[in-house]
Formats: structure tokens, sequence, C-alpha cells
């Protein structure tokens, strides 16, 4: 456990895990920042992730009229409506678990409610 952000270390440092948890959807390149924690594991090594998720459908398309107007200014720069398993394996992680959770009952009219939980390690 440290107070140091992903930033601050360097890829000579090698850990056995890491955790994001809802980070993903509100920085501005999550693909970056996902080759960086991958950097900055061992070969084997977890990464854990909670992290909002694109939905299909209805609540899909208004996720992406929300990501695109005025949520990210209400949410801490938060979009919703972000593709981020596909964003794992595209920076090289074998996705080991994942599935999808309601934050909300569907029926809330909230973009944030679906989320992705799971496990993928460093090949």
């Amino acid at each position: 456990m440290t107070d140091k952000t992903v930033e601050e270390f360097r890829d000579t440092e090698t850990f056995d895990a890491v955790v994001c948890s809802l980070v993903l959807c509100s920085v501005s390149d999550p693909g970056a920042v996902l080759a960086h924690l991958r950097s900055l594991l061992r070969r084997g090594g977890e990464l854990r992730y909670l992290e909002h998720v694109a939905s299909a459908g209805a609540r899909g398309r208004v996720q992406r009229f929300v990501d695109a107007t005025f949520w990210p200014r209400l949410a801490g720069n938060c979009h919703t409506h972000r593709h981020t398993e596909r964003a794992i394996l595209d920076a090289g992680f074998v996705v080991d678990s994942s599935r999808r959770e309601w934050a909300f009952p569907a029926w809330v009219p909230l973009p944030v409610s679906e989320l992705a939980l799971g496990r993928a390690h460093r090949t």
C-alpha cells in the first residue's frame, strides 16, 4: 500500500497486482494508463478492476449523449460510455474473469449504472 500515484512509479519497480476502481472512466487516456500499469506488473501480475462501462441499447445512447454534453463536468470527468474491457485487452492484458454488475437497478435513469468487475493478468 502506498499513497503515491501511478505516475510516480517507474518501469523498474514491479508489482504483483494493481487495482483500478472507478479510475479509467475519468482519465484522459485510459490506454496510456493501462499500458503504464502493465509495465509496472511482473509477468503474471494481476490487474483487478471495477469500472464504469458502455451499456448497450437505449441506456448506451443516453450514455453517449451525456458523455458528450454535461456528465463529465458534473462527475469529475467521468465518461460512462467507454469500452473499458476492450481497452484492457488492447493494452496487452489477458482477462481471466469479468462480469457486469448494476450499481443501481436497471430502471434507474443514471448513466453510471453498469460496471465491469474483473481480473486480468500480464503475459
